[in-house]
């Protein structure tokens, strides 16, 4: 009985800090870069005219010239996500904080594999705190993605 109360209740903080990390995206953390902005730009050209920033049609990578390179493991579901939620600045982070969410899915499956339900969840409670995770899952980079594809 113990076990089950302590298992529901590290479910409910998995739940509450993984809510929170929806939360305020567009104001938290400050600003747009130029990295996230030119992202925006790329996804944005490629959901309404098909094309990158430089009018490239349906391009293997996203070139910037301002930032870094976009690779089409994150540009092409992005222009999906876009298309059905928009093209804000919260929009765009709340993408890369699904991802995130969807990494620690994982974590919790991989570690219930390996070990046990209860420890699985005490992996994902630990993840889900972790200041490395919640910082990269709250900026619009594709960074997050290595975690979820490995």
């Amino acid at each position: 009985m113990l076990k089950k109360i302590s298992a529901g209740l590290i479910l409910a903080i998995i739940v509450t800090v993984n809510i929170f990390r929806f939360c305020w995206l567009d104001q938290a953390p400050q600003g747009f870069n130029v990295d996230e902005m030119a992202g925006a730009v790329s996804i944005a050209c490629l959901q309404t005219q098909g094309t990158d920033a430089h009018l490239i049609p349906h391009p293997v990578f996203f070139e910037q010239h301002y930032g870094t390179p976009k690779p089409p493991v994150y540009a092409y579901p992005a222009a999906w996500w876009a298309s059905i939620f928009g093209h804000t600045v919260d929009k765009f982070r709340a993408f890369t904080a699904f991802f995130c969410v969807l990494s620690l899915i994982g974590l919790y499956f991989l570690a219930r594999l390996k070990i046990n339900s209860i420890y699985a969840l005490l992996t994902v409670l630990l993840a889900s705190l972790s200041p490395w995770l919640w910082n990269l899952s709250r900026i619009g980079y594709e960074s997050t993605f290595c975690v979820t594809f490995s």
